[in-house]
């Protein structure tokens, strides 16, 4: 089914969100793929989750950040459209 094309006009909702969910990487897999641990995510179903915000800045209170980059869309940054 991970080549199906959702479209709206040939399938019901139900029909998308089943076919979506498939393609859709663990919530855990995914925290952890991101260097989190269990102990920091809090999961809500297979593929939805939180992250324990406080946990994860405790446990990184003591790293020093080198070159943070942030990328933003240069007409939403500006505030033009």
């Amino acid at each position: 089914m991970a080549d199906v094309v959702l479209d709206p006009t040939k399938m019901k909702d139900w029909e998308i969100a089943r076919a979506a969910e498939s393609r859709m990487t663990p919530f855990m897999t995914l925290g952890r793929s991101l260097g989190l641990r269990d102990d920091e995510l809090i999961p809500m179903g297979r593929c939805l989750g939180k992250v324990d915000f406080a946990r994860v800045m405790e446990r990184l209170r003591d790293v020093t950040v080198h070159g943070v980059f942030l990328l933003t869309d240069p007409p939403a940054a500006c505030g033009t459209v």
